[in-house]
């Protein structure tokens, strides 16, 4: 068991943030070209 537990909650942590991320920049984007 290469992935544990610990480190897949941590790599779904990162992708959950990266989204938000990536979110707020096209809403950001959207708000900037209006």
């Amino acid at each position: 068991h290469t992935l544990s537990s610990r480190g897949f909650m941590y790599m779904r942590l990162v992708l959950w943030s990266d989204q938000i991320a990536t979110a707020a920049f096209l809403k950001n984007r959207v708000k900037v070209t209006e």
